[in-house]
């Protein structure tokens, strides 16, 4: 099954803000009235005043008011979609262009791409494995590659985007381990029909903990698969349904798309990548084993 989420606006609590905004500045005219009428040496001078009030509210609410009716009308959308076991589909054709959709943050600045393969109408579309890539976390570092659309006409910018998370994955090696004199730790690690699961095992006597931690070749951020130290199993991909993201393309950023999926950090995709173990010793020290990881989207879809 797929689930929908929504990147309407800026940021989360945009729409309660600019409702207590407009709320305030009514009110505030409802306020502003009697005095100035009460106060004012004229009715020229009353009526000017009210316009002054009038036009500062307009221009304060003009630019908000036109992201809260486009948030709208991007949740409507979103609203609309349907799923079946294999397909999305939206109510009536939409104007757009398929490709990959691309951001990513890097020391200058953030910078996003959209990549067209070709025009398309979009009115159905199969939810089959692609490629793609979630590195992200909440700071808002990472890179999100996703295929989907760009939609024009009324939707001008709105973006519709999916993956679908079944992948075939190959090791360097199927087995970690970190020794010493009096610890050991082990990771065993096997594929799955949908990605790997692993099974983490220590016995330490002077290490304070071993995790195994996930990563993508051309970022630091690192996803946590097991942390417990002791013996943890674990399962990769941790997002295991296939998603489809309604948002406008300005809100498409490495931090919105991991809030909205209700995570702090995700490591999720195609490519190549890093499984890490780590045991930690006291004074900061540390000692690791790692294996390279190759994941490509499976053939097939969602059954």
């Amino acid at each position: 099954m797929a689930s929908i989420i929504t990147i309407a606006f800026p940021y989360p609590h945009f729409p309660r803000n600019f409702v207590i905004t407009a709320s305030a500045l009514a009110i505030g005219f409802l306020g502003f009235l009697p005095v100035v009428f009460l106060t004012a040496p004229s009715h020229d001078v009353a009526y000017f005043a009210i316009s002054a009030y009038i036009l500062f509210s307009v221009l304060a609410l003009f630019r908000p008011l036109e992201i809260y009716l486009r948030g709208t009308r991007i949740r409507g959308l979103a609203k609309s979609i349907t799923v079946s076991s294999s397909y999305f589909y939206v109510p009536s054709p939409i104007p757009a262009d398929y490709g990959y959709f691309t951001v990513v943050r890097r020391a200058e600045g953030l910078n996003r791409s959209f990549s067209i393969q070709r025009a398309a109408s979009l009115s159905s579309h199969p939810l089959l494995p692609e490629a793609h890539l979630l590195v992200a976390d909440a700071q808002g570092n990472g890179k999100i590659m996703l295929p989907g659309y760009r939609l024009s006409g009324k939707y001008d910018g709105v973006v519709v985007l999916f993956f679908v998370p079944l992948y075939a994955v190959e090791f360097e090696k199927q087995r970690l381990v970190v020794q010493s004199a009096n610890d050991i730790a082990e990771v065993f690690i096997q594929p799955t029909d949908f990605g790997f699961q692993g099974y983490l095992r220590s016995s330490l006597s002077r290490g304070v903990g071993a995790d195994v931690y996930i990563g993508w070749t051309g970022s630091d951020v690192v996803q946590f698969l097991a942390v417990s130290g002791q013996n943890e199993r674990f399962i990769y991909p941790q997002i295991q349904d296939a998603v489809i993201i309604v948002a406008h393309e300005e809100y498409i950023t490495p931090e919105n798309i991991v809030r909205a999926l209700g995570r702090d950090v995700i490591v999720q995709g195609t490519g190549s990548f890093f499984l890490v173990l780590r045991v930690r010793f006291p004074f900061e020290s540390e000692a690791y084993d790692s294996t390279r990881v190759w994941i490509s989207s499976r053939a097939g879809g969602l059954s």
